[in-house]
């Protein structure tokens, strides 16, 4: 029986090309050949992990071998601990980073789902790390979150809610004073990488008049976390019906890929700076043969590596 895992659905969907050099030819970038950029969320993924299972999380920031990293996400893991503290007490675990297993159209897919969570009724938890946060519009259409519940309910498991779990890769800051000491700065730019405890501190610590600054406390208080956001979202028991014969042929197009290799147009986006075959895909869109960046950079995945 062939077999797809989501990843490889969702990245079809996001680069032709790149399922082309990840799939078909299943190149694997060698170490060392690029900062892993993804490391924060891959890491990070592990360490809410551990957390929900009430296992040990400090090896997991320990192993980490980029500095900058490490101190980053021990910041935020402690931050997330407690911003959450009350709300997640009110969560009935009923499994974290669970593989599963679907048959459709004669196909075996696998998925991972973060975290499956009970309150009154059952709920997808997929966690993100963002360098920005995303819209609300962007969740309801995200075909992740979309597939996830689609494929627990072929399980039996009856859910048409999610939440989006984002945690952004970057630790608010203090906002700065102006020039002379007379007072703190008060621009968007300031208000967007601070937060309403840091602001409120930084007021008291210069001795300044709280009421001087209510519009920025207000602002600052209603936006609420900068770093940690949840987007509720629901798929109806409609749009699932849609969204299997959608699928269907998404998955007819990506077998076909598969059978009968061709090599994709690129198509550019912000994640291109960040995709392990764009050395690859500028040699090939420039016309020239790509087999010897392929021999030189790349090595065959084994069997069962993503």
């Amino acid at each position: 029986m062939s077999a797809l895992h989501a990843t490889d659905i969702r990245t079809y969907l996001e680069c032709r090309r790149k399922f082309y050099y990840a799939n078909v030819l299943r190149l694997l970038k060698g170490e060392g050949e690029k900062p892993n950029y993804f490391e924060v969320g891959t890491r990070g993924h592990a360490i809410l992990a551990a957390h929900y299972k009430n296992e040990e999380t400090s090896y997991i920031i320990e192993e980490i071998p980029d500095t900058e990293n490490k101190q980053l996400l021990s910041v935020l893991y402690k931050d997330y601990v407690e911003h959450y503290k009350e709300t997640d007490s009110t969560w009935q675990i009923a499994s974290v980073e669970n593989q599963f297993k679907i048959e459709f159209m004669g196909i075996e897919i696998e998925f991972t789902i973060d975290l499956l969570i009970m309150i009154m009724q059952y709920y997808i938890v997929d966690h993100k790390f963002y360098s920005t946060m995303p819209s609300q519009t962007v969740i309801d259409l995200d075909f992740q979150i979309s597939f996830y519940i689609w494929a627990a309910n072929r399980l039996g498991i009856k859910v048409n809610n999610a939440i989006l779990n984002c945690i952004k890769k970057k630790i608010p800051i203090s906002p700065t004073m102006l020039q002379g000491g007379k007072g703190l700065s008060r621009s968007a730019t300031e208000l967007g990488k601070t937060d309403y405890q840091l602001y409120s501190n930084a007021i008291k610590m210069a001795g300044l008049n709280e009421v001087d600054y209510e519009n920025e406390l207000d602002y600052l208080k209603g936006r609420g976390s900068l770093t940690f956001q949840r987007f509720k979202t629901k798929r109806s028991d409609s749009f699932l019906v849609q969204f299997e014969e959608d699928l269907k042929f998404l998955i007819e197009e990506i077998m076909e890929a598969k059978i009968t290799p061709r090599k994709f147009i690129a198509i550019p986006s912000l994640n291109c700076a960040w995709c392990p075959y764009e050395f690859l895909c500028k040699i090939q869109n420039d016309g020239r043969d790509i087999k010897q960046a392929i021999n030189g950079m790349y090595t065959e995945k084994k069997d069962g590596e993503r």
